[in-house]
């Protein structure tokens, strides 16, 4: 089985912010509780799940592999 990379945590806090969004808006917009987004950008969850990583990407419009290490 593969093993996932991990999610650039400065890069997805980045992206949200560069939205102007707080932690719930961008939550709200991705589809994922505040705690999931909080916790993956201070880097607890760091192999999120693959259907998150592409609910991310799609949100803020940019391909998975822009949000991984």
């Amino acid at each position: 089985m593969k093993k996932r990379p991990p999610v650039n945590r400065t890069k997805l806090k980045a992206l949200r912010e560069a939205r102007g969004w707080e932690i719930p808006d961008a939550a709200y917009h991705i589809g994922v509780s505040r705690q999931t987004l909080m916790y993956l950008e201070r880097g607890l969850v760091r192999r999120p799940n693959p259907l998150t990583l592409e609910a991310i990407a799609k949100t803020y419009d940019v391909p998975v592999e822009a949000l991984v290490s």
